[in-house]
């Protein structure tokens, strides 16, 4: 992403939503098939969504709570819209750090009855606040940016977003 700074930073971040939604659809099939705890194949999905949790989905958010976030604050203040985004990427790490927890569950074979049912619902629940936490973004966040902050601090956006890794 260091190239990306010629690109519109809202861009790269519907991207990443785009991206994100696809993971979770991949997630939300899995926990709606039946006995689905007990097959590799699912095993290797939890593995995957968790490397996207941590991998894309943390340098995500970074991007928007290092760059967007406080470039929206000068405008707004840090209020409203932007301590509840915040408030929403604490609660999904904490689910996101209990999935990965239960994961290791499943395949260690620990706990294996209570795991199934446990696993599946935070499953859910990261699905549910994930797109949730997108849709309030795509369509009050980052409008929101598009409509406050000027083209000079956009593009300091996606350089500043260029510089996180």
């Amino acid at each position: 992403m260091a190239e990306s700074s010629g690109v519109d930073a809202m861009v790269l971040l519907r991207q990443a939503h785009d991206v994100g939604l696809g993971q979770l659809n991949e997630l939300s099939d899995l926990i709606g098939t039946p006995g689905w705890q007990t097959t590799s194949e699912a095993l290797q999905t939890l593995d995957d969504i968790s490397r996207f949790l941590e991998g894309e989905l943390r340098l995500h958010f970074r991007h928007e709570e290092e760059a967007l976030f406080p470039a929206l604050e000068k405008v707004l203040g840090r209020r409203g819209m932007i301590m509840m985004m915040l408030a929403e990427h604490r609660s999904l790490w904490r689910a996101a750090d209990v999935l990965h927890e239960k994961s290791v569950e499943l395949k260690t074979g620990q706990h294996r009855d209570k795991t199934d049912w446990n696993t599946g619902l935070v499953a859910a629940r990261i699905v549910w606040l994930l797109r949730s936490h997108i849709g309030k973004e795509n369509t009050m966040l980052l409008p929101l940016a598009e409509r406050t902050l000027s083209a000079q601090t956009l593009q300091e956006l996606a350089t500043r977003m260029a510089s996180i890794h």
